[in-house]
């Protein structure tokens, strides 16, 4: 997008404005978070942005660079913040971006809306139409927002806006310790979204019609993809053809190697499992998948080392990337929690599991690695997105470092008692356990229940009473327990898998009334199973078998 911007004031006085809509009273500390958030996300308005880069933030008197972060600047009553910046299309086929000129008060945001941020001559529709100013306004007095425009919004907008207006309203004024990041905040959102709409077109359609795992590929394939732009941004933020190396620790189903090496990256995947999909792969790509575990003599000559959610490897890869080379740059992904020989164990009682794995890494761990951390958030359907970029050390001398690292290997464990993962993880979360010892447990738990008094009689159906998870246990023979017993969570986990029989809360056992089917729901999933309350509940099922989402004797016996 090589055309720059106009200079003209967001504030130009001569466009007039007229109210749209004004919001319920908020707190007036709220206003300036809401106006950065809208500032710095504003694909959550719009579905057919990807977000938007701020190119210039700086203050209106000292004419001074602001820099741009997910927390919100400090604004007095007097100060301005001029910033300029693009709105990114997600599809940059058919729509073009635009620049906006914006300016934040503490208590008013306008934005002017310009022109096409392509060449003239482009075929390619703004994705925002200009020239066009929008004014969001805080009232002192009736402590409400007020939205002002020059012409008719989007309804869309307006509604979105108004909604998230009152939510963020309650989010902004609790003070949160953890650690809060804007996504895509280490690379530009118009490269990011450019890349990751071309890969997806790219791969995406072929790798889910040929993908042979269990796991869902509409997850893994686009998960994967995107990870692979950020990457890919990260490591050539200018599109000026810059490749590099890599090894992916832990690589698992490695289609985070296949995407790299077949964008021109040189890399390797290392996994102590092997996966069906491995040999689909071209050759350009399987002969440099790994079967083997890693250990702590493992090193690699790569730029870059990564972490794709790789569990407990997660703190071994910037320690060995550390040990192996001074110039190994690091991006970790973190998902579940582990310290070198074994689980981490939470440090700060009012932080998440996660969260206070996210700070022991940020704060203390990757330091003693001699890393810079640097915090950013990637776009992918799950919940642990944060993600950590290492690519400068602390001004340390490496041999010290090293030192360090060795000391506190053997302090915490000799390296020789390592035990690395198997190469197949048996599955204990009681599914895999005799269906006869299960179903003879649930039946007699059931009908345990059945004898004792009804408190809660359902619309006149009867679901028993109450157990503690003791008193279940109580019930299950020695024999049945000792089989039960390597399975995470035993006789607990078992009554949850069957939960569409009953509710476990807070300890206590008890029968739960059956679901009805969702209208929209796929049935025949469900219909392979017997309904348990029509073949053993004295009263039958309460649910018409259109209605209930397991099968009924009628139709299971046809």
């Amino acid at each position: 997008m090589s055309s720059q911007p106009s200079t003209k004031s967001a504030a130009d006085d001569a466009v007039k404005l007229r109210l749209i809509k004004r919001s319920q009273p908020i707190p007036s500390e709220c206003f300036p978070s809401i106006a950065w958030i809208f500032l710095t996300k504003p694909h959550v308005f719009d579905g057919r942005l990807a977000g938007g880069d701020i190119l210039v933030c700086q203050q209106d008197s000292s004419q001074q660079r602001v820099p741009v972060s997910a927390s919100v600047p400090q604004l007095s009553q007097n100060d301005i913040l001029r910033l300029r910046r693009i709105l990114v299309p997600k599809n940059h086929r058919r729509f073009s971006g635009v620049y906006e000129e914006c300016r934040l008060q503490l208590h008013e945001l306008s934005i002017f809306t310009e022109r096409s941020a392509d060449d003239q001559g482009s075929n390619l529709e703004p994705v925002v139409r200009g020239p066009f100013k929008f004014v969001l306004r805080f009232d002192d007095n009736d402590k409400c927002v007020s939205l002002s425009t020059s012409s008719d919004p989007c309804p869309r907008l307006t509604t979105k806006l108004f909604d998230r207006i009152e939510r963020w309203a309650h989010g902004v004024v609790r003070q949160d310790k953890q650690i809060q990041v804007a996504s895509l905040g280490l690379v530009s959102v118009e490269r990011y979204s450019r890349i990751y709409w071309d890969l997806k077109l790219k791969y995406g359609p072929e790798l889910i019609k040929i993908w042979p795992e269990k796991t869902d590929p509409l997850k893994f394939v686009f998960e994967d993809l995107a990870i692979a732009s950020y990457l890919i941004a990260l490591w050539d933020p200018e599109d000026d053809g810059r490749k590099t190396s890599f090894v992916d620790i832990g690589c698992g189903n490695g289609l985070l190697v296949y995407i790299l090496i077949l964008e021109g990256h040189m890399g390797l995947g290392i996994d102590v499992r092997k996966r069906r999909i491995w040999s689909l792969y071209p050759p350009k790509v399987s002969n440099f998948l790994r079967e083997e575990p890693v250990t702590p003599q493992s090193r690699f000559d790569a730029e870059w080392w990564i972490g794709n959610h790789s569990d407990e490897l997660t703190p071994w890869i910037p320690l060995l990337a550390s040990m192996s080379s001074s110039t190994a740059k690091v991006f970790l992904l973190p998902c579940c929690p582990y310290g070198l020989y074994g689980k981490y164990q939470r440090t700060k009682p009012d932080l998440s599991q996660y969260q206070s794995y996210l700070m022991h890494l940020k704060e203390d761990f990757l330091p003693k690695c001699g890393f810079k951390v640097r915090i950013d958030k990637i776009r992918i359907p799950s919940t642990k997105r944060i993600c950590m970029v290492l690519s400068e050390r602390l001004d340390e001398p490496r041999d010290q470092v090293i030192a360090r690292l060795r000391h506190r290997l053997e302090k915490e464990k000799p390296v020789t008692d390592f035990v690395p993962r198997a190469k197949e993880i048996p599955v204990r979360n009681c599914t895999q356990t005799d269906r006869s010892l299960t179903d003879r447990i649930v039946h007699r738990v059931a009908i345990h229940l059945l004898t004792l008094p009804d408190k809660e009689q359902s619309e006149g159906f009867n679901l028993g009473g109450q157990l503690s998870l003791a008193e279940v246990i109580a019930l299950v023979n020695k024999r049945e327990r000792s089989l039960l017993k390597s399975q995470c969570g035993g006789i607990q986990t078992l009554l949850k898998n069957n939960y569409h029989v009953f509710q476990v809360k807070n300890g206590a056992v008890r029968l739960k009334i059956p679901e009805e089917q969702k209208p929209n729901a796929q049935r025949s999933v469900h219909q392979r199973r017997a309904c348990w309350f029509d073949s053993n509940h004295p009263q039958g099922c309460p649910l018409e078998q259109a209605k209930c989402r397991f099968s009924h004797r009628d139709k299971f016996n046809t």
